[in-house]
């Protein structure tokens, strides 16, 4: 996404975060479920280094 700094720093906060609940809850109950916790923790990630970019 082509946003703002404050606004991709904003997103990658809130994605981690989330990525990192759905891994949690993920490693208690199914280990199948692991790569779509990954998902919204990689997608942070992501956002994060273009919060530098942009």
């Amino acid at each position: 996404m082509c946003l703002s700094a404050t606004v991709s720093f904003t997103a990658s906060a809130l994605l981690t975060a989330g990525g990192a609940a759905i891994i949690v809850k993920a490693v208690r109950s199914n280990w199948r479920y692991l790569p779509i916790g990954l998902m919204p923790l990689f997608a942070g990630i992501q956002q994060f280094s273009e919060g530098f970019a942009g």
